[in-house]
């Protein structure tokens, strides 16, 4: 796999952290200073930031919606038992690759949070999971839950469309332009659908804290699970020309170095593949 990252963390300090014993006194001959630390001392012991912190950026495994042909944005379905199996290889296959995570966070639905929890068996790590609402799917209002096909309808019939082809353009992502429709067509205005250009905010706002938070940690490896439509808004948000559709427990790589972001690999399934 040409864009996963392996064996030993780069650009970050091991320093083997001694045990502090804070002693009191105990004689009248010792010294006032004789139980602290300095805090030159305190401080080497700490991780270097890292020069650049590698996200997994990754979809979650299928579901009964997926299954099914159904919107699924802030509604949730459990994944199927093909889902469960899938999201589960690929932890075996990071494993095999020798790739070790720092941290790991996911949206905060189910499927998120199980896909990230079966990655992490597969691997055989004993990390936890860090769920964060920012990281969810597109809300998809009144068209929750709905197949896509009736969703399909009532766009067309909002945008005076004939076909799809009418909207979309040859070369790009469907899904994608289709999903700026969401907001302005919602079938009920009672339930809350987003625009791309939200998602897009709130889900790089939480990307960008992460891999902030993380670096100064001295940590460069982090897996996060979320879903296909928001990894293709934050890939277009940031220039890239989303041509296809994001697959189910499929790896796209995103680096980031000096509050920047570099985008190394899109919708990679190598460690899935048969």
């Amino acid at each position: 796999m040409s864009n996963i990252r392996v064996a030993a963390k780069r650009f970050i300090a091991v320093a083997a952290v001694a045990s502090l014993s804070f002693l009191s006194a105990c004689s009248n001959t010792s010294s006032p200073d004789s139980s602290t630390s300095s805090p030159a001392t305190a401080s080497a012991t700490a991780a270097a930031p890292a020069d650049e912190v590698t996200i997994y950026l990754t979809r979650h495994g299928q579901t009964w919606f997926n299954l099914l042909g159904r919107g699924q944005g802030w509604s949730d379905t459990p994944l199927t038992e093909k889902g469960e199996a899938i999201a589960l290889k690929l932890g075996e296959g990071l494993n095999s690759a020798g790739v070790e995570f720092d941290s790991v966070y996911s949206g905060d639905m189910v499927r998120h949070f199980t896909t990230a929890s079966l990655i992490l068996e597969g691997m055989k790590s004993d990390l936890e999971v860090t769920r964060v609402p920012e990281l969810r799917e597109i809300a998809f209002g009144g068209f929750e839950g709905m197949p896509n096909s009736e969703a399909l309808e009532i766009i067309l019939e909002h945008t005076g469309a004939a076909s799809m082809e009418e909207l979309v353009v040859e070369g790009k992502s469907p899904n994608l332009q289709l999903a700026k429709y969401l907001k302005e067509a919602n079938p009920d205005p009672l339930l809350k659908a987003e625009s791309p250009e939200e998602v897009a905010e709130r889900a790089q706002g939480a990307l960008d804290k992460i891999a902030s938070e993380e670096g100064a940690k001295g940590h460069d490896t982090i897996l996060v699970v979320t879903s296909g439509l928001t990894v293709q808004i934050l890939l277009d948000s940031m220039g890239y020309n989303v041509e296809h559709e994001i697959e189910n427990a499929s790896i796209t790589t995103l680096v980031y170095s000096d509050g920047e972001w570099r985008i190394d690999g899109v919708g990679d399934t190598s460690l899935i593949d048969d």
